[in-house]
């Protein structure tokens, strides 16, 4: 449940051309593109916006492992902590 948001960030960099950019963009690679400059686009290095992004995508991926943990304890009656 935790790892719901991560989305195969390689294949994605890897198969992103200028023409379906627009399309295939998830938060992996936007925070790969603010960090490293991605190459010809307007964002530029800024390794804290990176940096917060990534952060945020882990709280987000916390706060689902919790709610999934507290249906399952309603559920079930059993639960992960």
């Amino acid at each position: 449940m935790g790892h719901l948001l991560r989305v195969g960030f390689e294949q994605y960099l890897l198969l992103q051309r200028p023409l379906t950019l627009e399309y295939s963009e998830v938060i992996d690679t936007l925070a790969y593109r603010i960090v490293w400059g991605g190459g010809g686009t307007r964002l530029h290095r800024d390794i804290s916006l990176g940096t917060a992004i990534n952060m945020m995508n882990s709280f987000v991926s916390f706060i689902l492992l919790l709610v999934a943990n507290k249906i399952s304890k309603v559920a079930t009656g059993e639960r992960l902590f």
